[in-house]
């Protein structure tokens, strides 16, 4: 039996070239039977601690057609028999799983995957699966074109504590998550598919992290959706539950993330540096002593993510190729990355001003686009910010079997506060709490600003309860230092504090600084 292995299955992650197949029979992919059996040559399912009963399955999954629901799965397991050729059907594999005999290690393999690829096809025979719905090898038992949506609920099982940031090849319609952050939680998506470019035996373009093409044509073109699971636990959990998604590209993964504030060290037993960022001693700083816990952030304002996008220049036919970039992200992200409540996020400030979502590289983008999600419509309450007509350059490397050859430099998308948070200080004692801002921030120069204390509840919830704020006066130079009592700040707490500043009635977001108290 002929396969011709897409990008997300085993040869893919393997390090070795799927091949390209153009016209009837191609784009060709083993099914899920292939690989739930055990192999010699890769890391299948049953390597997993807990075998193929412990995996990631396909709990429910319909198509709709015209606001039509036709439903494939319902109450899947790990173990559902092989559907009749021609059924819509999903595989879903391991990526940098550990064949037999492999020791995990960095860069090798893992003792439980740290990705994991879905792909949407049709069933074939025992063992095959076709993935190009603009032609299909045999006939379909749904209907799919360009405006069907794929609606699927994938129960992660004994993986989903792992999750963090998920990538669609798609244009995704709800996304939502239950049980997040705990092993059996449950992802639904319900995704369009779209036209997918093929890069001539790969060429580095369909990687993670994305890297240069070395192809700036298409080599071939399919109808199909695809998803990609990291599962990388070296990510803040912040990103738990955050949905990337892109049109006309090879591949889309977050390449940096640094949060808010930077990171945090801790220091027992107080100590001082004085300055309003606590003080010492016996003074309202809060003091030294057993009890006492001091975080100081070591950057300011350096929050951001940015996010890699690979694609071609052209199609095959020598059209220019506009991409797009999409991403879901909740209120929860929003708030504990950059220190923005929902009210905040939703202004148009915040959206236009204060939030930056710009290239780093030398392409070109379309406007950003902010569409409200709710979680009893879309699945998620938070955003779905699109940015359309990604345009892609080329560049040259010198470093490949095809030196000095051009190459296609992948998208850069940029997501930051366009004015860096002052650094923030926490000193806590015993029921007592300081905290302290301090740095410059230009429009406090001219405006009145304050400083917004809120104590943030969970890194997967969205709510922040205010616990004090204070008016600065008009400087660039803004110094603030709020005490809290009561007991409402203590080790672990995880802080928002952000900068507003008054603009006739209303106060609105000008930075921010996320702190976790350790």
């Amino acid at each position: 039996m002929r396969k011709v292995v897409s990008l997300f299955m085993i040869v893919g992650f393997l390090g070795l070239t799927p091949a390209v197949s153009q016209g009837a029979g191609g784009y060709e992919m083993p099914d899920q039977t292939f690989l739930d059996a055990p192999s010699d040559q890769f890391g299948s399912w049953p390597l997993l601690q807990g075998g193929l009963d412990a995996r990631p399955y396909v709990s429910k999954l319909s198509v709709w057609n015209a606001g039509v629901e036709t439903k494939v799965i319902e109450n899947g397991t790990p173990t559902s028999p092989t559907p009749p050729a021609g059924t819509i059907a999903l595989a879903i594999s391991p990526f940098n799983l550990c064949r037999t005999g492999q020791i995990p290690a960095p860069g090798v393999c893992y003792a439980s995957p740290n990705r994991i690829g879905v792909t949407v096809g049709y069933q074939i025979d025992r063992g095959q699966m076709g993935y190009d719905f603009a032609s299909p090898r045999v006939t379909l038992l749904t209907r799919v074109d360009a405006d069907s949506e794929f609606d699927i609920t994938l129960a992660l099982n004994t993986l989903g504590k792992t999750l963090r940031w998920t990538w669609a090849n798609g244009t995704p319609t709800a996304w939502g998550i239950t049980g997040i952050g705990t092993d059996a939680a449950t992802l639904r998506i319900r995704l369009k598919p779209v036209l997918t470019p093929v890069a001539s035996n790969g060429g580095g373009c369909p990687q993670v992290p994305v890297v240069a093409c070395e192809f700036t044509t298409a080599a071939a073109s399919y109808l199909g959706a695809n998803l990609v699971l990291s599962l990388d636990t070296t990510l803040d959990t912040v990103f738990t539950g955050a949905l990337f998604s892109t049109t006309r590209s090879y591949m889309g993964s977050m390449s940096a993330v640094t949060s808010q504030s930077g990171e945090s060290s801790s220091n027992p037993g107080g100590g001082s540096d004085g300055g309003s960022g606590g003080g010492s001693g016996s003074g309202s700083g809060g003091g030294t002593g057993a009890n006492s816990v001091r975080t100081q952030a070591v950057t300011a304002g350096e929050g951001q993510l940015s996010y890699g996008v690979s694609a071609p220049i052209t199609w095959s036919d020598g059209t220019p190729n506009k991409a797009s970039f999409s991403a879901v992200i909740s209120d929860a992200t929003l708030l504990n990355f950059f220190g923005a409540t929902s009210d905040v996020a939703a202004s148009t400030e915040f959206q236009t001003s204060a939030l930056n979502l710009s290239r780093t590289d030398s392409g070109t983008q379309g406007v950003p686009i902010w569409t409200r999600w709710s979680a009893g419509t879309e699945g998620t309450d938070g955003w779905l910010i699109t940015i359309p007509d990604l345009t892609f350059s080329s560049g040259v490397t010198g470093s490949s079997v095809r030196a000095a050859a051009p190459v296609v430099q992948p998208a850069k998308v940029l997501a930051k506060t366009k004015v860096k948070s002052p650094k923030a200080s926490v000193v806590v004692s015993g029921k007592v709490a300081t905290v302290g801002m301090a740095g410059t921030v230009a429009a406090c120069k001219k405006s009145s600003c304050r400083v917004v204390v809120s104590v943030i509840n969970s890194k997967y919830g969205a709510k922040a309860t205010k616990v004090g704020s204070q008016t600065l006066p008009k400087s660039a130079n803004v110094s603030a230092s709020l005490r809290v009592t009561g007991g409402k700040i203590k080790k672990a707490t995880r802080l928002s504090l952000a900068v507003q500043a008054k603009k006739g009635a209303k106060w609105i977001f000008v930075t921010s600084a996320v702190v976790t108290v350790k």
